[in-house]
């Protein structure tokens, strides 16, 4: 069995010898980002998706590393009812995939270099029918973006891709919410196959880029990834108040908009 030590290393090789993609906005797609006797034990080791905690409609979390601006419950599988040895499996991996060689390995990468100190939160997901959200960017306090696919096998459902986009707008204004479809063009979709990692530089439209993406589930079976983002350590409580605002405008997203157009 390959230790998380290993694991890693592998990881970041992966990560080092990838191109990124500008188009629409800096990212990497990286298959095989695990050694594959790595992602059989990290498959085996997710809790039962009964002890996920709701989040949002269809979205379903169990905190690996806590986000102290995330305003929810932020219970971690350690203080769960997971088992002794899936707590073990990923207190290792939160060692090492949230550790400051994994960290400085994508800032240089992205070549960003935040001049506050960063940290990196990261959670379980379950997604079901009718999670998702509309075109934007991310909150503005996160660095890199980063979604693992850990299906056991792949799943070409449509509503299972992440959707990447550019506004059709190029003065477009992103105020930090959740827009509707019609304001942008869809550039590509990133499939949802094993062991895949899609991360990407989260950027608020700066110099005309803007890192917009969006995925909406239309069928019911599990969709579950690690999303785990690279933050700027800053006051957590005007994080929080920036984002109880663009809450309350991004619902527009959903309620104004028929979903088949996406």
């Amino acid at each position: 069995m390959t230790s998380s030590h290993n694991a890693i290393r592998h990881s970041i090789d992966r990560i080092l010898n990838s191109k990124v993609i500008t188009d629409p906005f800096p990212h990497l797609e990286i298959d095989n980002i695990f050694p594959e006797s790595f992602y059989k034990v990290l498959l085996a080791r997710v809790p039962s998706h009964k002890m996920f905690l709701p989040e949002k409609e269809g979205v379903f979390r169990m905190n690996i590393v806590s986000d102290p601006c995330g305003g929810m419950d932020q219970t971690t599988i350690f203080e769960s009812r997971a088992q002794e040895k899936e707590k073990t499996f990923w207190d290792n991996f939160r060692y090492s995939y949230f550790g400051d060689e994994f960290i400085t390995a994508l800032l240089n990468k992205f070549e960003t270099f935040p001049e506050e100190d960063v940290y990196m939160c990261g959670r379980l997901i379950v997604d079901r029918l009718n999670a998702g959200f509309g075109p934007h960017t991310d909150r503005y306090d996160k660095v890199i973006s980063l979604i693992f696919h850990i299906p056991s096998v792949p799943i070409n459902e449509r509503g299972f891709e992440t959707m990447l986009f550019k506004p059709k707008d190029p003065n477009f204004e992103d105020t930090g919410e959740h827009y509707t479809y019609d304001d942008f063009d869809e550039v590509k979709r990133i499939s949802y196959h094993p062991n895949k990692l899609f991360c990407f530089k989260v950027m608020s439209n700066t110099g005309g880029i803007g890192s917009w993406h969006s995925y909406h589930q239309d069928t019911d079976l599990d969709r579950l990834t690690i999303k785990a983002f690279i933050q700027r350590d800053i006051d957590p409580e005007e994080v929080r108040r920036v984002v109880d605002e663009t809450k309350h405008r991004s619902k527009r997203w959903r309620d104004e908009k028929n979903l088949d157009s996406y």
